[in-house]
């Protein structure tokens, strides 16, 4: 059997102990306990995208981020999937996903910007496309492997069931 080489790519982002420790329980564990990461200055963090991590780190400590526009709809997700592995609160994230909505949504099929979207106006944008552009049962879609990312069923069985009334609405 032959296996793909595993691509990885190594990161040193500078950030403040203190910071990581108030905003996540995980942090927090790794950073106070008798975890090998107590006592160090530098911790490696093992399966996580550079770029979501970056973005993460940088909303934390209030830096300013001059690539949103060029953050692609994986990382958004990839985005999600580092604040549910390090019980960051997403909401932190709303002025940057507001912003990278305003920058990059419409680029993107809406099926993939339902779930990352925590933005009302996004969210709702996307629905509408779904909604009057779909043929069938309305579906999200997860360009990651992160399979355990997605709507309740029961928000994508209230659109489908909601599409065709609002098209006779119309």
């Amino acid at each position: 059997m032959y296996l793909e080489p595993v691509i990885s790519q190594t990161v040193d982002f500078q950030v403040r102990r203190k910071i990581l420790i108030a905003k996540s329980p995980v942090f927090k564990t790794m950073l106070t306990s008798s975890f090998a990461e107590t006592k160090k200055d530098t911790v490696t963090l093992k399966g996580d995208k550079v770029t979501s991590m970056d973005i993460r780190f940088r909303t934390l400590h209030a830096v300013r981020i001059d690539h949103t526009q060029s953050v692609r709809i994986e990382e958004m997700w990839y985005l999600v999937a580092a604040c549910d592995k390090y019980n960051l609160n997403i909401r932190d994230l709303h002025e940057w996903f507001a912003e990278w909505y305003e920058k990059m949504a419409r680029t993107h099929p809406a099926q993939e910007v339902l779930y990352p979207l925590i933005h009302a106006k996004g969210f709702a944008a996307a629905t509408k496309a779904l909604a009057y552009g779909s043929t069938g049962h309305i579906t999200e879609s997860n360009p990651t492997e992160h399979k355990e990312l997605h709507l309740p069923s029961r928000v994508i069985r209230k659109f489908s069931r909601a599409t065709p009334y609002l098209l006779c609405v119309i």
